[in-house]
């Protein structure tokens, strides 16, 4: 059985906490009280302000009209010769025509005279016709458009064969040096017979004054692998069907003969190795070299007489030491 002055003790300890705990809870109260009343106050502010903007009258909506724009010609610039013609005048004096997103110019309506533009005679229509007759399907298509094989210039040859040797070496058929070299030769033929110079144009002696500058140059084995490849240049042009027929090198632009080719690899000498410079190659070579030489020594010797005075070290072959 509990003692009664224990119990009143604990009872008096615990009186102010339970005004404490009061307090505090008519101070939560008194707040909520607040935040609900401001949060009544904006609602009604907010439905205020959207009562006076429904009030105010709508703007007009812009409509765009979807009918086609009419032409409208310029003071100076001719009329189309009838309704379906497919060019307009530019104010550059040119035709024109948008394909694909691009403008294309065919011929001229007007030159420039003085500073001043001054109409062609007939306003230049039929020829500009006539151009992008010959051009639409091509442009159409979203091809460059091809010329003919009488108006191909030198520039225009080498471009689409430097364009097409590009690709090959992107695909990896061809490598970078083997670009290189395609590159120095069609720069070559530009600076050598002009970028404007007609392919038709071209004759025998033209080749045999290229040979004769090539020859000045390099030696027979570079002057050949020059010519084949100033050769392959034009075969190219003529498979693609940029040029009607092959062209005449003419019998001089040709490669330097067998008997050439024997003399220049004669005047080197022989080019071997003797047994005390492979000794010494081997002496400051890589430990990887030198690897490969202590793996070579166990080699059975030649069998054959031939080859019993030679000393064998990797793949050199040099005279053995008496």
């Amino acid at each position: 059985m509990r003692d009664k002055s224990t119990t009143s003790r604990r009872s008096r300890k615990t009186a102010p906490d339970l005004e404490h705990l009061q307090a505090d809870l008519e101070e939560n109260n008194r707040q909520r009280k607040q935040l609900e009343e401001a949060i009544i106050a904006k609602a009604s502010q907010a439905e205020q302000a959207g009562s006076e903007e429904s009030t105010k009258p709508a703007k007009a909506k812009s409509r765009k009209s979807n009918k086609p724009r009419k032409r409208t010609w310029k003071p100076g610039r001719p009329t189309v010769p009838y309704p379906d013609f497919p060019l307009t005048p530019h104010a550059s004096g040119a035709w024109q025509k948008k394909i694909k997103g691009k403008i294309h110019y065919f011929g001229k309506w007007a030159r420039v005279v003085n500073g001043k533009l001054t109409p062609v005679e007939g306003n230049g229509w039929k020829e500009a016709l006539e151009l992008y007759k010959a051009q639409a399907d091509d442009l159409h298509a979203g091809r460059t458009p091809r010329k003919a094989g009488g108006e191909l210039t030198i520039a225009d040859l080498c471009n689409r064969f430097y364009t097409a040797k590009t690709q090959a070496d992107r695909a990896g058929e061809i490598t970078a040096r083997t670009l290189a070299e395609y590159t120095s030769t069609t720069d070559r033929l530009v600076s050598s017979f002009g970028k404007t110079r007609l392919v038709d144009d071209l004759a025998t002696d033209d080749f045999e004054s290229l040979r004769a500058d090539l020859a000045e140059q390099y030696g027979p084995v570079r002057l050949g692998n020059e010519i084949q490849r100033v050769r392959t240049v034009f075969k190219y042009g003529y498979e693609a069907g940029l040029i009607d027929k092959p062209v005449r090198f003419g019998p001089e632009f040709r490669k330097p003969s067998k008997h050439v080719m024997r003399k220049h690899r004669a005047s080197g000498g022989h080019k071997l190795f003797t047994a005390d410079e492979v000794q010494r190659l081997l002496r400051e070579a890589s430990p990887q070299i030198k690897a490969i030489k202590t793996s070579l020594k166990s080699r059975p010797e030649p069998k054959d007489e031939a080859h019993a005075d030679l000393g064998f070290v990797g793949k050199l072959i040099f005279p053995g030491n008496s």
